[in-house]
């Protein structure tokens, strides 16, 4: 993979940042965030060259987990975010303005895929 001119080792989870698009939970907002795991001993982070990547450190956290196999589309991760916020049952346990849609694996594996949705415990 290569990240602004670099060329840098594929991590997984890629996370997609989003928030739902109504009080339903019925699809996906519009703007959507990418995020890829850097690790720690990472030397020499490549200098993005637009305001539109930036890197930044995330807080330790617990979150709330569901595992789903497939090629995840929006509705396989709005269907499993809302399984699993059903699951859980208290919203107030949770952010529930936002979450976490994971996938694991390269568009080359056909089978066996692991794909994730993540809320992030209050």
């Amino acid at each position: 993979m290569y990240c602004i001119g670099k060329r840098v080792s594929m991590t997984a989870p890629v996370v997609l940042f989003t928030r739902p698009a109504d009080d339903n939970w019925s699809k996906c907002a519009d703007e959507v965030m990418v995020g890829y795991f850097v690790p720690v001993d990472t030397k020499d982070l490549p200098t993005p060259k637009t305001d539109d990547i930036t890197f930044r450190d995330s807080p330790e956290h617990s979150v709330y987990v569901r595992v789903f196999g497939g090629f995840a589309k929006e509705e396989d991760y709005i269907t499993n975010i809302n399984i699993l916020r059903n699951s859980i049952n208290d919203s107030d346990s949770y952010h529930s303005n936002f979450f976490y849609a994971c996938g694991y694996d390269s568009p080359m594996k056909l089978i066996s895929r692991r794909n994730e949705v993540w809320l992030i415990k209050k």
